[in-house]
């Protein structure tokens, strides 16, 4: 079976998407955190993941909606 790379979302790259990446990134921050404690391997899974949309996504904005 082929892998294909992960893609972002074409929603995510507009200015809604933007704002609502923006709203919940304090949250998310202190989420990731707690993953990391309690589940790293998880946090490491999710973490190759945003690394693979990094390399490998076409987004079109100069915001990197990824970081």
């Amino acid at each position: 079976m082929v892998q294909k790379a992960p893609q972002v979302g074409k929603t995510i790259k507009k200015p809604e998407g933007l704002k609502w990446l923006d709203s919940i990134s304090q949250s998310n921050s202190i989420l990731s955190a707690i993953l990391a404690v309690i589940h790293p391997e998880l946090y490491d899974a999710g973490q190759k993941i945003f690394n693979q949309l990094r390399e490998h996504s076409e987004i079109a904005d100069p915001q990197d909606v990824l970081s």
